[in-house]
């Protein structure tokens, strides 16, 4: 099977007939030509990217920090297990709160202004805890930390996706995951670095203040544009218009911006969609199962244990019998197998794509977890019996399933929750489709964290059952989304809702057709027609059950007979 016909067949539509057509490969090689001329990663969208993956880089760093600060804040600070806690949850409470309002915030003011002011409040988090003098005042400073943390983790993947080109997306999104993980290597090291140094948690706290600084400025300076599908969104079209222009490095951008206004405007009324709300995302259902899987993958990207891991791997290596140095040193080794695991998710997510790669990924991130377990359960029982050797080698065991643990997550599971909520949701949803997902992502990140050495006590279900509970998780996760991902690659963000399109949909005025022979998609793929001039509209999985016919064509756009008794919505200009 073609690889763009699993697309449109997971998007309800099939591939022309031999009859059905009017469009030939020339033709299709030069629709896509004219369509995409931009699909190359400029200088300009590579500074934009990492520029913006600076607020990843923070998300990392003062998720990972906090690993080994702990060691040395609970010896300073004489912390019981329970406020221990409370300073690594209150960051993600914090996370939660930004993350519901950078939604609104979001889509009424646009991405750059809620990027730049998450740069901001980490810069004054950072100078808060290493200022700190008491619990109170730590608590306060992982708070204020915290809100930066929701903002860029809800906005920097959305701001690169909007500016990105279709075809390499997918890797420019991964990259500011590939930021995050690098911070908490960075992260790691600089613990171990401080980890003898008196009041050493001050600096390891303290030094996120040094790249919220940088990116502070790289937005201030004015040089990072707004998106340009917010700009189109806003009813700002030449500064959208300019603004591509900026980031594809050419003027031929006019094929994408009606794209983008095509896909804003209400074709009942010819003014711009209102922003979704809430009731509008669970009533509309392409967008509701497109909520579903968004929040579904969050979800399950923290109930696989991947944080536990981050915020407790040095206290993880303690309870295996290492030094509280060992461990801080073995936390940051370990954070980089997840990196070199993101690196090798670029360069597979155009060729294999989304949805292969996630269920490659949780698939190995499943059997890590139950030797992960199996390695805790030796080790304990090694130490029950007072074998102390074999209690060593076994505590090696649990370093090198952690590692491989980590890495597996890092190919897949760490990065796509948050490229696929980047892609699927139409623009007049996004933000509040992100937002709600991140949300997600945030909350089980709180039951997870909050509840992780509780699970691991001997009282609960020990060390072993905590991991081995994570990979009943992963495993059930599987098999959901083996069931219902669907696969983004390659596709404009303008066409990806039509994945979540299902038989007996309520058709909508301005859904993409075309008339003057069979319409074609960016890609170049001509849809097929039925019987009267419509196309077909088969069910989510391609086939199954009996089409039903959409609008019709005459040539100036579709009609739908639903509409009037046969009125006239929407334009062709969406379509070649």
């Amino acid at each position: 099977m073609p690889e763009t016909e699993s697309h449109y067949q997971r998007a309800g539509y099939t591939q022309p007939m031999e009859d059905g057509g009017g469009d030939d490969d020339n033709s299709r090689e030069t629709n896509q030509h004219q369509r995409r001329p931009d699909d190359h990663l400029s200088w300009f969208v590579l500074m934009l990217t990492v520029t913006s993956a600076l607020g990843g880089f923070l998300f990392g760093y003062d998720t990972g920090v906090v690993s080994g600060a702990m060691l040395l804040i609970k010896q300073d600070f004489s912390l019981s297990d329970w406020q221990e806690e409370v300073i690594v949850s209150v960051t993600i409470v914090a996370a939660v709160t930004a993350a519901v309002a950078g939604g609104p915030a979001m889509e009424r003011w646009g991405r750059r202004p809620v990027i730049l002011l998450a740069a901001v409040v980490f810069t004054v988090g950072a100078v808060m805890l290493a200022a700190a003098t008491s619990y109170s005042t730590l608590v306060g400073g992982r708070l204020v930390v915290g809100v930066g943390i929701g903002l860029a983790s809800l906005t920097t993947p959305v701001y690169i996706a909007e500016a990105s080109p279709s075809r390499i997306r997918g890797k420019l999104v991964t990259l500011n995951t590939l930021f995050i993980t690098v911070g908490q290597v960075v992260a790691g090291i600089v613990d171990g670095l401080f980890s003898d140094t008196d009041g050493g948690w001050r600096y390891m706290l303290g030094l996120s203040g040094v790249p919220s600084f940088l990116m502070t400025m790289g937005f201030l300076s004015g040089a990072l544009p707004e998106s340009p599908r917010w700009l189109v969104s806003a009813g700002r079209r030449r500064e959208a218009m300019e603004v591509l222009q900026k980031i594809r490095g050419t003027g031929d951008v006019h094929a994408e911006l009606e794209e983008m206004v095509d896909s804003a405007t209400d074709k009942h009324s010819g003014g711009l969609k209102a922003s979704v709300t809430v009731r509008g995302l669970l009533e509309d259902p392409r967008i509701r199962r497109a909520l579903i899987l968004g929040c579904g993958l969050q979800l399950l990207q923290q109930l696989c244990g991947i944080n536990t891991v981050m915020y407790y791997s040095a206290s993880i290596f303690s309870m295996a019998g290492f030094s509280d140095d060992a461990s801080i040193w073995l936390a940051a080794v370990t954070a980089a197998a997840q990196s070199v695991g993101v690196c090798i998710g670029i360069y597979f997510i155009e060729k294999c794509g989304r949805r292969t790669l996630a269920l490659t990924s949780l698939g190995m991130v499943s059997t890590a977890l139950v030797l992960l377990g199996l390695g805790f359960h030796l080790y304990d029982d090694a130490v029950a019996v007072d074998e102390s050797a074999l209690a060593k080698r076994y505590a090696y065991m649990v370093v090198g399933t952690m590692m491989a643990y980590l890495f597996t997550f890092g190919v897949g599971m760490s990065s796509l929750p948050w490229t696929v909520n980047a892609e699927i949701y139409p623009n007049h949803a996004r933000s509040l489709g992100t937002s709600a997902s991140t949300t997600v992502n945030w909350l089980g990140n709180v039951v997870v964290s909050a509840t992780f050495l509780t699970l691991a006590s001997d009282a609960a279900l020990g060390k072993d059952g905590a991991f081995w509970l994570y990979a009943s998780i992963a495993v059930a996760g599987w098999v959901w989304l083996f069931c219902s991902m669907p696969e983004t690659k390659g596709l404009p963000l303008e066409e990806i809702e039509l994945l979540f399109a299902r038989e007996g949909d309520p058709w909508r005025p301005g859904d993409q057709g075309g008339g003057g022979g069979s319409p074609t998609t960016s890609a170049g793929v001509a849809l097929s027609r039925g019987g009267g001039g419509g196309f077909v509209l088969l069910d989510g999985d391609g086939g199954g059950s009996p089409p039903r016919r959409g609008p019709q064509a005459d040539g100036r756009g579709w009609i739908d007979p639903n509409v009037g008794g046969g009125e006239r919505v929407g334009s062709t200009s969406n379509l070649t």
